[in-house]
């Protein structure tokens, strides 16, 4: 409720902002430098609140994001949506104060593989592949792709099988082209 009566004033406050300076500060948890939360939505979200003093918060992606916001460390953050009702169903009290605004965007999930790989298929996550359990990154813990993958656990028990590796974007692509499977 606090984070939503922040938005709400800024949206208020946005047409004269460019007309005065206050000692306004707004605190923003945004993810890792060069990705979509901090590149995009935190740098075009702190050039429209003029009226603030905003801050960028880097942070490891959507489960700091929330935790700083419940914490009161930020006021305005970014998050998966599937990582937020995880964390509110798994610690309701904790992120009771946590409001969602709005959806900036679809999000969705791109599995990589090797094309002469043991893993064809998203089926094939839900088993042993030529003997062996098979390896998925899925960023690091707190990230909203580690989260997400825990939902999709959650929802269809068969991908526990898969060996989670806490490795993510432009790393994990880089060990699947050296000959990872």
């Amino acid at each position: 409720m606090k984070i939503l009566a922040i938005l709400v004033a800024v949206v208020a406050l946005a047409p004269a902002a460019h007309a005065q300076t206050t000692d306004r500060a707004a605190r923003i948890a945004t993810g890792e430098p060069g990705k979509t939360y901090h590149n995009v939505y935190g740098v075009n979200l702190s050039r429209n609140l003029r009226a603030f003093d905003v801050q960028l918060i880097l942070t490891e992606g959507s489960g700091e994001n929330l935790d700083r916001l419940a914490a009161g460390e930020a006021e305005v953050g970014f998050a998966q949506a599937d990582i937020y009702a995880e964390r509110v169903v798994q610690d309701p009290e904790r992120y009771a104060d946590v409001t969602l605004v709005g959806r900036l965007d679809d999000e969705c999930v791109y599995i990589a593989y090797r094309k002469d790989g043991p893993v064809r298929s998203l089926a094939d996550l839900r088993g042993p592949v030529e003997g062996r359990a098979p390896r998925i990154a899925v960023g690091p813990s707190g990230s909203g792709m580690h989260g997400t993958w825990a939902q999709m656990v959650s929802l269809d028990p068969g991908f526990a099988a898969a060996s989670a590796e806490e490795t993510g974007g432009t790393l994990a692509l880089n060990q699947l082209l050296v000959g990872g499977s």
